[in-house]
């Protein structure tokens, strides 16, 4: 009936009219605190072009990473209020066609659509300041690490400056006397720590291989042969030898 439906409309339109004006007042709340912070992260833009120095930097990071800050904070307040206003739009129920609502209906309407797009505008915007000052925020250490490669390219000197290779005549009496040192100390440490009897163990060790290797080969290839010959096809003395690879 169109009557409890009016009755239930206008209980909520009184219901929510305070709440309504609570939200306008957040929602405008938090836009101002956008709007400085916009503000704020310019300023950090334009400042960062005449930034010469870590501390200087350092300090705009600072800045920017509070910009972002407050940018998150905001998506974050505004988030529910959002999802409690779509809520009140849902009880209060789509317009019946042909049917003319009362004027506290149609104003409870036009008042949450009013903050339903003040708080959607509100959370894009939050949103984009976040990426800008992500995006100043690597700006800011990309501006670093160009200094930071510059200082240590003019402190290495280039292969074709006359400089370096200066450096290196100038110092190469030294670093080849050192090098002598190593190759003397190293022979020293090797002649020092030789075993003689070792040594002849290992050769004899060798030569007794060498030795033994020569009949050792002729008997497995006589073996070979023999092995062959009994079980090959046709068997017996009447098969042909077969050759093994390598024997």
């Amino acid at each position: 009936m169109i009557v409890p439906r009016y009755f239930a409309a206008l209980l909520l339109l009184v219901s929510a009219v305070p709440a309504v004006a609570q939200d306008e007042a957040k929602v405008a709340s938090v836009a101002a605190g956008l709007t400085r912070a916009s503000a704020e992260l310019q300023a950090v833009d334009d400042a960062a072009v005449e930034a010469r120095d870590d501390a200087a930097r350092q300090a705009l990071r600072a800045r920017a990473e509070a910009v972002q800050a407050t940018a998150a904070e905001a998506v974050r307040v505004l988030t529910p209020e959002m999802a409690l206003v779509q809520a009140r739009v849902t009880e209060l129920g789509a317009a019946t066609p042909g049917v003319v609502e009362a004027p506290e209906i149609r104003q409870q309407r036009r008042l949450l659509a009013q903050s339903q797009s003040a708080i959607d505008s509100a959370i894009k915007r939050a949103r984009l300041i976040g990426v800008e000052a992500k995006q100043q925020i690597d700006d800011i250490g990309a501006a670093e690490a160009e200094e930071l490669g510059q200082q240590l390219s003019e402190r290495s000197a280039s292969p074709l400056s006359p400089t370096l290779w200066t450096a290196i005549v100038d110092h190469l009496p030294r670093d080849t006397a050192r090098l002598n040192r190593f190759a003397a100390t190293g022979v020293r440490q090797f002649v020092q720590r030789f075993d003689m009897q070792a040594a002849m163990i290992a050769l004899t060790g060798l030569l007794a291989a060498l030795v033994l290797l020569v009949p050792v080969r002729g008997a497995l290839h006589r073996l070979g042969r023999g092995y062959a010959t009994d079980h090959a096809p046709g068997g017996g003395s009447g098969g042909l030898p077969m050759r093994c690879g390598w024997w």
